[in-house]
C-alpha cells in the first residue's frame, strides 16, 4: 500500500458524518470532550446508555472545578459511576431558525430536535419591497408558532449587501420581539456536522437532509429552508449542553 493510500485510509476511518439526530448529538459530544478522534467510539456508545445518562456524565465532567486535560477519560469514568437515566424529553423550547438570501427568506421551526414547520418566501427585487415582505413573514410565524428564542446565520464580512442589509432587518426585528437570538457562523456549521468539517455549502445541505429527511414535507425541500433547518438542529443540539 502506498504512503497515499495510507493516508487515504486513515482519513477514511477517523472521518465521521452523522445520518440522525442522535448521530448529530454524539459527534457534538464527542468534540465538546476535545475527543473527536474517538467519535466512532461515542457512537457506539448510543447502544448502551440514553442520551440522559449521557448528558449526566458530560456535566459532572465539566462541573468538576478544573476540568482535566483529559475530558474523555473523565467522562468515561463519570460515565461509568453513573446510574442508567430514563431518557427525558428534551428542551421542548420553540426555536425559529431564519436564512436569509437576497431573493428569499426561508424559516425552521424546531419544539426540542423535531422540526414542526418549514417555508420559504420569495422576495421582490425592490429592496424595500423585499424587507416588507421578509419582515413580514417572520413576523408571522413568530405569532403563529408561539416562538420562544430564534437563530440567524452570522453575516461574514465578504457577504453581498443585500443580504446583509436583510439579515440586519431581521435581526432588529427578533431583538424587538424580545426574543434571545443565537447567532452562528458558517464555519461553525461547517464543523458541526462531520468530522472533518464539511468543507462546502452544498455538503451542509447535503448532511442535514440526509439527517432531517423524515422531518421535511417535499422530498426535494427549498435550499434555503434546509440550511434554516441545519440552523435550527444546530442550536438545539447546542441547548441541550447547556442544561
Amino acid at each position: 500500500m502506498s504512503i497515499l493510500d495510507q493516508l487515504a485510509e486513515r482519513r477514511t476511518r477517523n472521518s465521521f458524518r452523522p445520518t440522525t439526530v442522535r448521530e448529530l448529538f454524539l459527534l457534538r459530544l464527542a468534540q465538546k470532550l476535545s475527543d473527536v478522534l474517538a467519535v466512532q467510539h461515542y457512537a457506539d456508545l448510543c447502544r448502551g446508555h440514553s442520551d440522559e445518562t449521557l448528558l449526566v456524565a458530560y456535566r459532572r465532567t465539566m462541573n468538576h472545578g478544573h476540568p482535566p486535560r483529559d475530558l474523555g477519560r473523565r467522562f468515561h469514568e463519570e460515565l461509568g459511576r453513573a446510574r442508567e437515566q430514563l431518557d427525558h424529553p428534551s428542551p421542548c423550547e420553540r426555536l425559529l431558525a431564519i436564512k436569509v438570501e437576497r431573493r428569499c427568506v426561508a424559516a425552521a421551526v424546531f419544539v426540542g430536535l423535531r422540526m414542526d414547520f418549514h417555508d420559504r418566501r420569495y422576495l421582490s427585487s425592490d429592496p424595500r419591497k423585499a424587507e416588507t415582505s421578509a419582515l413580514g413573514f417572520i413576523e408571522w410565524v413568530i405569532r403563529n408558532f408561539d416562538i420562544q428564542s430564534a437563530a440567524l446565520e452570522r453575516t461574514a464580512e465578504d457577504d453581498d449587501v443585500r443580504r446583509g442589509v436583510l439579515s440586519r432587518a431581521v435581526l432588529s426585528t427578533l431583538r424587538s420581539e424580545v426574543l434571545p437570538v443565537w447567532e452562528i457562523g458558517r464555519r461553525e456549521l461547517l464543523a458541526g456536522f462531520a468530522h472533518p468539517a464539511l468543507r462546502s455549502r452544498a455538503d451542509l445541505q447535503n448532511a442535514a437532509q440526509t439527517i432531517l429527511w423524515s422531518m421535511f414535507n417535499s422530498e426535494q425541500p427549498d435550499r434555503a429552508e434546509i440550511d434554516a433547518a441545519a440552523l435550527g438542529l444546530y442550536v438545539q443540539v447546542e441547548r441541550l449542553f447547556l442544561h
